[in-house]
């Protein structure tokens, strides 16, 4: 059988033609396998913390506004009693986050648990002291009762280093362990101790009634914790949704959204106007609790790391700051 010319060359020109597109589906196949394979983000997580707290702003703000909404994700903020009970949810799967003291998130990874700070929630913190009527000065709580919430919990630790810093030793002190905010304020109020660990809004509100808030400290802070790589699914979220903190802790800082900041204060954390103001004026304008956004930053982890060392039992045998993950808010 015989081709003639023009015959071969419309098989060759076929040939090629099929060549190229065998290539063309050789190149897009790995896309493809890529797209089916790529992780569908978990449509609800859960963030545990201990309480309703202005310094928890840029969580609930967030939440409030919709914008964990908008990335087809649903927040669930979750109040649990304290850190520990938070951090024993997180590690047994029922939550996919925890904010806590960064004191807790060092234990529970000395402990071998694989955990992660994925975003700062305050830096600075909002721990407080508020004293009886009769305590004038840091040296009057020499040989006084502390409420506190645990002995070698991080706003304990934190107040110690306050106190330290005004020549009060922990050895002048007892300190009486009580339980949460309102149980501290309820102990000091019956005159069951000379002086209360707090946070805002408690903390003014206990001012008000004739308890004098004597300082605040300066150290420890929340932050934003997880066990990166057991759900595919929670990290794949977890990357639309620390963003999305990270965004609402700046707009925060922005002084053009102070009446915004305000009104939220008064309206999430049933603030009074004159305590939402008080709030804005002296962490927001002054400490600057967020003007690094959800960034973690290591100063601040290896500072509590020194103090939990100073002031408790524990001894920090990790480096703090390999707990920071930032990969989350890229």
């Amino acid at each position: 059988m015989q081709i003639s010319k023009r015959g071969i060359g419309l098989v060759v020109r076929r040939l090629k033609l099929i060549s190229g597109l065998a290539g063309t589906v050789l190149l897009v196949s790995p896309y493809l396998a890529m797209a089916q394979t790529a992780v569908e983000p978990a449509k609800k997580i859960t963030i545990g913390n201990n309480g309703v707290y202005p310094t928890y702003y840029s969580l609930y703000a967030a939440a409030d506004r919709g914008h964990f909404k908008q990335t087809g994700i649903d927040v669930e903020l979750l109040g649990m009693k304290d850190d520990s009970t938070c951090l024993r949810a997180l590690i047994g799967g029922s939550i996919d986050g925890c904010v806590v003291n960064v004191d807790g998130a060092i234990r529970v990874a000395q402990g071998g648990q694989n955990i992660k700070i994925v975003a700062s929630i305050t830096d600075p913190p909002v721990n407080s002291i508020n004293v009886a009527p009769d305590i004038k000065s840091y040296a009057d709580l020499k040989g006084k009762n502390i409420a506190v919430f645990g002995t070698e919990e991080g706003s304990t630790v934190a107040i110690l280093y306050l106190l330290a810093q005004n020549g009060v030793s922990p050895k002048d002190l007892t300190l009486l362990t009580v339980g949460g905010s309102s149980e501290r304020l309820a102990a000091l109020k019956a005159k069951q101790v000379s002086a209360a660990v707090t946070v805002a809004p408690g903390s003014y509100q206990a001012s008000d009634q004739g308890l004098p808030l004597l300082g605040s400290a300066d150290v420890n802070n929340f932050v934003l914790v997880t066990i990166p790589g057991r759900s595919a699914a929670v990290d794949a979220a977890l990357h639309k949704v620390i963003p999305i903190i990270d965004k609402t802790a700046r707009s925060i800082m922005d002084p053009a959204n102070k009446d915004q900041v305000i009104a939220d204060m008064q309206r999430l954390f049933k603030m009074s106007p004159v305590h939402a103001a008080r709030f804005y004026d002296e962490y927001v304008v002054e400490a600057k609790f967020l003007k690094n956004g959800a960034v973690p930053q290591a100063a601040s982890v290896k500072r509590v790391a020194d103090l939990v060392n100073t002031y408790t039992t524990t001894k920090v045998k990790i480096d703090p700051t390999s707990l920071i993950d930032t990969r989350f808010l890229k």
